[in-house]
């Protein structure tokens, strides 16, 4: 596994607006997968079950993947409901901007973003840490 400097992945998704998320996204599946072993779902499941869901399969994701974090390391505290519930209110953002698509604001979308943002953020600073200590219990 590789570490990911966090400022060139926030530049890189603001400058192609957002479209770099969607791999950054991917590859922390496949990084989790990797430091976890988990051959249960593969990645392209995860992704189709978060589409057939409207995203609410992320909530679920994030949160399992914070909690296994928490219990493979003793160098990350769980961080599993704080994830899980940015993803679910950045989910909820932009359900509400496509429900009320003509009274849209660009706060909405960007707010949905910024929780998408930090969520990735503090996954990735986790998985950094774990490859800096090679910290799986």
């Amino acid at each position: 596994m590789k570490k990911k400097n966090l400022v060139t992945c926030i530049i890189l998704s603001i400058v192609t607006l957002g479209i770099y998320t969607v791999f950054w996204t991917v590859d922390i599946m496949f990084q989790t997968d990797k430091c976890f072993k988990d051959r249960k779902t593969s990645v392209l499941w995860k992704l189709l079950y978060t589409i057939i869901t409207c995203g609410f399969y992320s909530v679920y994701w994030v949160y399992r993947i914070g909690k296994e974090m928490a219990n493979k390391s003793k160098y990350i505290t769980d961080k599993a409901s704080i994830y899980a519930v940015l993803v679910f209110f950045g989910i909820i953002n932009e359900l509400s901007v496509i429900i009320a698509i003509n009274n849209t604001s660009y706060l909405h979308v960007s707010a949905a973003f910024i929780f998408e943002l930090i969520v990735l953020c503090l996954i990735q600073k986790d998985l950094n840490l774990l490859i800096d200590k090679k910290a799986i219990k």
